[in-house]
């Protein structure tokens, strides 16, 4: 990052240190992320700096982040099951909703499986990389490069809503070969579909969209993002079986999508009314495998359909005939041809063309690359960044600078200098303050320090909270209760009082009522304990 500037906690663009807002995204600082989320400015694992909040979805929180040490802009996933757990405000650590802990420990045990195993694959061009993944704050976090690109969708619709079957064949080429090696790790997308396959302006083409079982399949414990088209009729069931040839009827749907301009009807629905129509009543003289390897792909039952998508490759390249590798003996929606002879011609005149496209593959990107000029146009200008040598990086780990002066700031608005320090937040009372006003910092502004050393902030924050009754309670129980709930010695204060109504050594009066908004930092509770009344004679 260049020297006197700072980052964009929105967009994660370099900013001049002296702007208002951030001439990019427009974040002034004011937004801050909701409460069961990670605070912006959060570092995880000492290197990656928590950005704004930018989407959850069933059991994830994607945050913009910043890699320190590599220096640069990165997507942090966190596991979150938003409507059965809340956060630690002191630790920041995930807690389960009582009684949802067996639910809580079986969603993350998914996550973890699923981005431990997408890290092996990072040699996979073809793939959205996870760079690190790890568990801290009772939970676990992906971190994911981020890939400048628009959907498939997106880029169908500047071509008027479809491309050639030889177009539609090149783009998804790169797909087939990430889902291959998906498969390889025993995992299965099921989430493929124009909207999560995203191409650059280089032309690249990578598979991103990655979320656990229980979000992709249609259920009541965690919200469902199933893709209206695509997602295969087993994942509308609890209780369907899902494989591989889940991925193989989503990848035929979208190559179903590139060549006819339709998105294909919900598969949920097309157990009661099927109106999906075969593709080869829709595109003219499309070659027989590959409306064979289409149409058996899309099959309703999912053990009936091309298992794999080796066989759905195959059988759409015309290197096997259908009933080589289709699990049913009579083909669905084959159509038959009188003239065995034309078939066989046909099918090796497809065969040549494959050949071709692949000999002409590099004319193929460049005039795929023409496609993308609206795109390049509209898209914002980015910065490359200079890598740093190994000797340049040890001579500024050693450079002595100045703190800044954080006091008086709001943490809600102040940007940090997570570039040159790491951050310690920690909450305090200073009367006289706004809520999450910055009250102290260590060490102090305009003193020294290196780069990566530590300073610590102090932010005031008020403790509201509703008052309980504790009628009946002892006084040690009292005391442990009235700890619990971050209410200082100070603040609080036991006194007795003889009477034959109650019980004596119990609380039985309180100068704050049950319900009451109390101030723990500034109000005061009188808790009465009952003490035997002596009778005179």
């Amino acid at each position: 990052m260049s020297e006197g500037n700072k980052l964009c906690m929105s967009c994660m663009s370099e900013v001049p240190s002296d702007a208002k807002e951030c001439p990019t995204c427009g974040y002034n600082g004011s937004q801050k992320n909701p409460e069961l989320y990670l605070p912006i400015g959060f570092r995880l694992a000492g290197r990656y700096v928590v950005g704004k909040l930018s989407d959850t979805s069933g059991d994830t929180a994607t945050y913009i982040g910043y890699d320190v040490q590599d220096n640069k802009k990165v997507q942090i996933r966190e596991f979150v099951l938003e409507k059965t757990c809340k956060r630690n405000e002191a630790t920041h650590a995930l807690i389960p909703d009582s009684g949802t802990e067996l639910h809580f420990k079986t969603c993350l045990m998914d996550f973890c499986d699923l981005y431990r195993n997408l890290a092996k694959l990072s040699q996979v061009d073809s793939l959205i990389h996870t760079l690190n993944f790890f568990e801290a704050n009772h939970t676990a976090y992906a971190v994911l490069e981020i890939f400048e690109g628009i959907t498939l969708r997106d880029f169908l619709n500047y071509n008027g809503g479809l491309v050639k079957l030889e177009q539609a064949i090149m783009l998804l080429e790169p797909i087939f070969d990430a889902v291959d090696s998906i498969h390889s790790v025993n995992l299965i997308h099921r989430g493929i579909s124009p909207d999560t396959i995203l191409i650059n302006r280089s032309g690249e083409i990578k598979l991103g969209g990655f979320a656990t079982t229980s979000v992709r399949t249609m259920g009541d414990e965690v919200e469902n993002a199933l893709i209206s088209g695509y997602s295969a009729p087993e994942q509308y069931s609890e209780t369907g079986w899902q494989s591989t040839a889940t991925d193989v009827y989503a990848l035929s749907a979208t190559l179903y999508r590139c060549i006819t301009g339709i998105d294909p009807q919900e598969s949920g629905q097309r157990k009661n009314f099927d109106n999906v129509a075969p593709i080869e009543n829709i595109v003219d003289n499309i070659p027989d495998n590959v409306a064979s390897a289409i149409n058996l792909a899309m099959l309703i039952n999912a053990r009936e359909r091309l298992q794999t998508g080796l066989s759905f490759r195959k059988v759409l390249f015309g290197e096997v005939k259908p009933e080589e590798v289709a699990p049913m003996s009579e083909l669905h929606r084959q159509p038959q041809n009188d003239i065995e002879s034309n078939e066989v011609t046909d099918n090796v005149g497809y065969n040549k063309m494959f050949s071709l496209w692949k000999l002409l593959s590099i004319i193929s990107a460049c005039l795929l690359a023409v496609t993308f000029i609206v795109f390049i146009v509209s898209s914002a200008v980015h910065n490359n960044k200079k890598s740093v040598s190994e000797d340049e990086e040890a001579t500024v780990s050693q450079t002595v600078l100045t703190v800044p002066n954080y006091v008086g700031e709001n943490i809600d608005g102040v940007v940090l200098d997570v570039i040159n320090f790491n951050f310690e937040i920690e909450t305090t009372y200073k009367a006289g303050s706004k809520e999450g006003d910055i009250v102290v910092q260590s060490p102090g502004a305009n003193s020294t320090a290196k780069k990566g050393d530590t300073i610590k902030i102090f932010v005031h924050k008020e403790t509201i909270i509703k008052m309980i009754d504790f009628t009946g309670f002892t006084k040690e129980n009292a005391e442990m209760r009235l700890h619990d709930l971050g209410i200082p010695k100070t603040n609080y204060k036991f006194v007795s009082e003889e009477t034959s109504s109650e019980i004596p050594k119990l609380v039985f009066k309180q100068s704050v009522e049950e319900g009451i908004e109390f101030n723990a930092n500034v109000d005061e509770l009188i808790l009465t304990i009952a003490t035997a009344k002596v009778d005179e004679e």
